[in-house]
């Protein structure tokens, strides 16, 4: 009940990555000084980083992490930009929806990029940021 079958470690490798990713990305955050706020959103997108990013190959999975930054912060900069205009707001929302779920048609890196951009609008706006 306690256990679970893990060949190769494979479950236990992919949460120590992401407990480590995470914690992190919120120590980082604390050190430099950054409201709860920001180290809650850095040690969640750390860990949208480890669970969205499926590409086939390590190569592959390098390039789509290093694009995750510039599909979130355009989207985190709207969603805080916009965050005391509830139309426009809900708008925007609609259309970064929109767009997550079109760049899936890109395969696992449209699919990665497209759930980051949609989380970091989410959880700008849950967060009040």
């Amino acid at each position: 009940m306690f256990t679970a079958p893990d060949p190769g470690r494979a479950r236990l490798r992919n949460s120590a990555r992401a407990v480590i990713g995470t914690g992190l990305a919120v120590a980082v955050a604390e050190l430099a000084g950054l409201s709860l706020t920001a180290s809650i959103t850095g040690g969640l997108a750390a860990l949208l980083a480890l669970f969205t990013v499926l590409d086939a190959d390590v190569r592959a999975q390098r390039v789509t992490t290093a694009l995750l930054p510039v599909a979130g912060f355009p989207v985190l900069a709207l969603a805080t930009s916009l965050h005391g205009m509830p139309p426009v707001r809900d708008a925007a929302w609609l259309a970064v929806v929109f767009a997550g779920v079109y760049a899936r048609r890109w395969g696992p890196r449209g699919h990665a990029l497209g759930i980051f951009a949609f989380m970091m609008f989410f959880v700008t706006q849950f967060l009040h940021a």
